[in-house]
């Protein structure tokens, strides 16, 4: 079970996702194999009923973070929920996105090495 904790984990699944895994492991075992109940559970959650919150309490902004990698569907989603937002008769919405990159190569200087 630590094996296909650690590999969902680092796979990004989720921490609350991979605890359902988990727990669906433990009851029902895996008579087909591990590989499929956790494909099953996992197609399970996507249909999974959701909400979402676009407001906020009186005198406040909602804000929102989104993170993952490159290519994991970031600017579409917000792209979709700034349309739902305007659907829903929201005056006006600006998704703003910013980008923040790791350094490709050490920017420590000399001065830095001296301060550890």
């Amino acid at each position: 079970m630590e094996v296909v904790e650690e590999v969902l984990l680092r796979s990004d699944v989720g921490v609350a996702t991979t605890a359902l895994i988990l727990d669906d492991l433990r009851v029902n075992g895996a008579p087909d194999g591990v590989a499929t109940a956790v494909r099953a559970t996992l197609l399970d959650s996507l249909s999974a009923e959701r909400t979402l919150t676009t407001s906020a309490q009186a005198g406040r902004v909602p804000v929102w973070l989104f993170v993952g990698v490159n290519g994991v569907g970031k600017t579409t989603t917000i792209g979709k929920l700034a349309k739902r937002l305007i659907d829903e008769g929201a005056a006006s919405c600006w998704p703003p996105a910013t980008r923040f990159e790791r350094p490709r190569r050490s920017t420590r200087t000399v001065g830095d090495q001296d301060r550890g």
